[in-house]
Formats: C-alpha cells, sequence, structure tokens
C-alpha cells in the first residue's frame, strides 16, 4: 500500500509548501524513519518518493509546522504534531489531508 499526504494552510485557504513532513514505522519499542521531505507549491509531499509503500502495522506521520509558519512571519503555538495510525491492509493505498493553522490542527483519511 502507499501513502500520500497534502497538507493545507486553513488560515489562508491554500497548500502549505515547505512543511516538512516524516514518515516513521513502528519496530519493536522504537521507530524507524521511513520517508522525510517538504511539501511542494501543491501541499503534496516531496519528493515522490516520499510516499512510500508501508507494511501493515503501526506508523506515525509527523508534521513541523514551525518552519513553515516561521516563513510567514508567524509563531506557531503547536511547532510539531504527530498521527499515530495502524495499517491493516497492505493493498489498500492511504491518503491524508493535514490542515493546519498557527494554533490548530486538523488529520483525516481523503479515501
Amino acid at each position: 500500500m502507499s501513502i500520500t499526504v497534502k497538507v493545507i494552510d486553513g488560515t489562508l485557504g491554500r497548500p502549505a509548501e515547505g512543511v516538512v513532513v516524516r514518515i516513521d514505522t513502528r519496530v519493536g519499542d522504537g521507530w524507524v524513519n521511513k520517508a522525510e521531505g517538504c511539501t511542494a507549491q501543491n501541499g503534496y509531499l516531496e519528493p515522490p518518493e516520499a510516499s512510500r509503500y508501508l507494511d501493515p502495522g503501526i506508523h506515525r506521520l509527523e508534521v513541523n509546522a514551525d518552519t513553515y509558519f516561521a516563513t510567514l512571519g508567524v509563531l506557531a503555538f503547536q511547532p510539531r504534531f504527530a498521527l499515530i495510525f495502524r495499517i491493516l491492509n497492505p493493498s489498500e493505498d492511504i491518503s491524508l489531508v493535514v490542515m493546519i493553522t498557527s494554533f490548530s490542527h486538523m488529520i483525516c483519511r481523503a479515501n
């Protein structure tokens, strides 16, 4: 299964370019990095190989909004946040949409 991530700036109502996103997989008591990249002008995680194939198990999506908001001259209340999720079906693709503001975030599955 593959995972795609899009980040939207909820304050400005547009894709958020330059947001650092990391995807990790739970292994034992720790985490192993599977992908890390920046969102492109369209808000999607880039480079394309950052949309990885993930095996069934527990994974973490970590979003670093601090740097993005700093470029806008805003100090973010939530500089980083994460979603821990489980993949059960290896043939199912997952698309996650992350909406951010300087004080909040919302993550939803788009499919």
